[in-house]
């Protein structure tokens, strides 16, 4: 018996949604290809758009008198290029390959008759379901809170008292872009810009964080059903070399996996420990200091949970590679032949070294990797405090 449920569905539907599904789209017919493809052009010329945009408008706040909304205008530019220098690591061909690998062998360990191995994945599979919507509603949350939270205040015009009369005020901005019009006749077109950047922003966002995570996730799934098949080696002489000889072969196609999928990774996770780093004390510092304490508040969760949830996973690949010398200790060794157990000591040397994914050059990325950063957060706001 075989599950039938894709581990990959989240961050298959987000990225065909912002047009960054490199893979062929199985099932479909040459016109809905070729469809997709124009789509997914248009969705990368519109929303890189916004990138010019935040360069001008930096640009021109740079000849004024507002050192604030240069920093606001610096920290926005920040973000939109290290998202988009995220995404294209992550569609470079190296990981494209990864992904293709991973898809097709996702089902390579689900081979037991009494279904435990499809239990062990259906586990898995919904803590991947949670994690992957909720990072993508909290995202969208955040999103929505920015362009509609403070959309009430578009139009409503506010009373001069000394003068007894009502004084429309020049309609706000919630995200610093430049345009080749006048704002406030178009403004219309302004607040639908506005929307469309920064929502796509966050589906950029949502790929990104769904991918990597459902990555980790299905090689720490199975190193977790690795372990349960190394427990079930028979002791029959005729079966249980053969069947610890697959169990083996498939441990190695593991490691050759997670090896790939650090290679792809190493400098995506890089950006991603060092951009964290900063924002999260940056907008501590923001927080502290009242601008806009309940958006940065919901901006400030979303970053720190996003990322130690990162660490977390990539923490539960070493976690579970850890742990297959146990399990393969409480097998039946000792009723086993003597090729058996050398083939089982073998391994056992292997599993000393654990499976991990690494940040760049320095070092691997586990759970004291997240704490490191909040720490590091903290000691900025401590300092500028």
């Amino acid at each position: 018996m075989k599950t039938s449920k894709d581990l990959f569905l989240i961050p298959k539907l987000l990225m065909i949604t912002a047009g960054t599904w490199e893979l062929e789209l199985v099932g479909s017919s040459e016109l809905k290809k070729k469809f997709y493809k124009v789509y997914s052009i248009i969705m990368f010329v519109a929303y890189h758009t916004s990138h010019v945009s935040f360069s001008i408008k930096f640009i021109e706040l740079l000849g004024g008198d507002s050192i604030e909304k240069v920093v606001e205008s610096a920290s926005m530019i920040i973000i939109v290029f290290l998202l988009a220098i995220k995404m294209a690591l992550c569609r470079r061909k190296q990981m494209t390959e990864v992904l293709d690998n991973a898809i097709k062998k996702k089902n390579t360990l689900l081979n037991d008759e009494n279904g435990f191995s499809q239990k062990i994945y259906s586990g898995y599979f919904r803590y991947a379901l949670i994690i992957n919507i909720s990072l993508t509603a909290w995202s969208f949350f955040v999103g929505l809170f920015l362009t509609v939270g403070g959309s009430f205040d578009y139009f409503k015009p506010s009373k001069d008292l000394t003068l007894n009369y009502t004084v429309k005020e020049l309609k706000p901005l919630h995200v610093l872009l430049w345009y080749p019009f006048d704002q406030e006749e178009y403004y219309g077109l302004v607040i639908f810009y506005e929307f469309f950047s920064i929502l796509f922003s966050d589906l950029y966002n949502s790929c990104l964080q769904s991918l990597l995570n459902t990555m980790m996730i299905q090689i720490a799934a199975d190193l977790k059903i690795l372990q349960y098949n190394f427990r079930s080696v028979g002791s029959g002489k005729e079966t249980a070399y053969e069947d610890f000889k697959r169990c083996a072969k498939r441990y190695q196609e593991v490691i050759v996996h997670t090896t790939e999928l650090n290679k792809a990774l190493r400098y995506t996770l890089l950006i991603e420990y060092v951009v964290s780093s900063i924002m999260l004390a940056s907008i501590l510092v923001q927080i502290l200091s009242g601008k806009k304490a309940i958006f940065n508040t919901f901006y400030f969760g979303i970053l720190a949970f996003q990322w130690c949830l990162l660490a977390w996973n990539a923490n539960e690949i070493k976690q579970q590679s850890e742990k297959l010398a146990m399990s393969i200790y409480e097998s039946n060794w000792y009723e086993h032949t003597k090729p058996t157990n050398q083939l089982a000591f073998i391994t056992v040397l292997r599993t000393r070294r654990p499976l991990y994914l690494t940040i760049g050059p320095f070092g691997e990325m586990s759970i004291n990797t997240a704490i490191s950063t909040l720490k590091l957060a903290y000691s900025y706001v401590s300092i500028m405090s």
